[in-house]
């Protein structure tokens, strides 16, 4: 399975709903060109373009994000993601 997580800098002239909608109005145009990353994997070698889409999740914290990430902790990242979807490495 693949991850891709996307953080945008905030612009201060715009709402958060307007924000989260150009974000999936966005994600819905970039899928219809590259239909492959809507798709899900078959084996470790084949993508089934099933057009399933992708799941897009808003998270909303008080801190800059830029804080959290300079000094991570395993329990305060996996709170912003369902299902524990962020793993620290623990050999770094």
């Amino acid at each position: 399975m693949c991850h891709y997580f996307f953080f945008y800098h905030s612009n201060e002239d715009s709402d958060q709903n307007s924000k989260i909608s150009q974000l999936r109005k966005s994600l819905s145009q970039i899928l219809s060109k590259y239909y492959i990353f809507a798709g899900r994997l078959k084996d470790k070698i084949t993508i089934e373009c099933n057009d399933q889409g992708v799941t897009f999740i808003v998270t909303k914290i008080k801190n800059k994000l830029s804080d959290i990430l300079q000094n991570p902790s395993e329990e305060t990242l996996n709170s912003l993601f369902p299902d524990k979807l962020f793993i620290i490495d623990k050999t770094t």
